[in-house]
């Protein structure tokens, strides 16, 4: 078989996600493990989408954010177990 690095496989697994013309092509962490050169054609890749589609990106590279149309800043999540539930010391609603 063929032995590919891991910046190989996810520059390949990045190549078919722009390849394939879709209305919605959500990307976690894109800029992972690539170099400089890497993120510079993935962010053209970005900048290439058509109008149409709608991109989720998940990163926190700094490239992530300039390439955003709008950015949603999440905070550390709480200690709540599951829908409903107060994190210990979180008041009443």
């Amino acid at each position: 078989g063929v032995g590919w690095s891991t910046g190989q496989a996810r520059r390949l697994v990045l190549a078919r996600a722009f390849v394939r013309p879709t209305d919605l092509l959500l990307l976690d962490e894109p800029f992972t493990g690539l170099d400089d050169e890497g993120r510079r054609l993935v962010a053209a890749a970005v900048r290439a989408l058509p109008r149409s589609t709608t991109l989720v990106m998940v990163d926190h590279h700094e490239l992530a954010r300039e390439l955003a149309d709008h950015v949603l800043h999440l905070e550390p999540a709480s200690a709540a177990s599951g829908p409903g539930q107060r994190a210990p010391g979180e008041g009443p609603r």
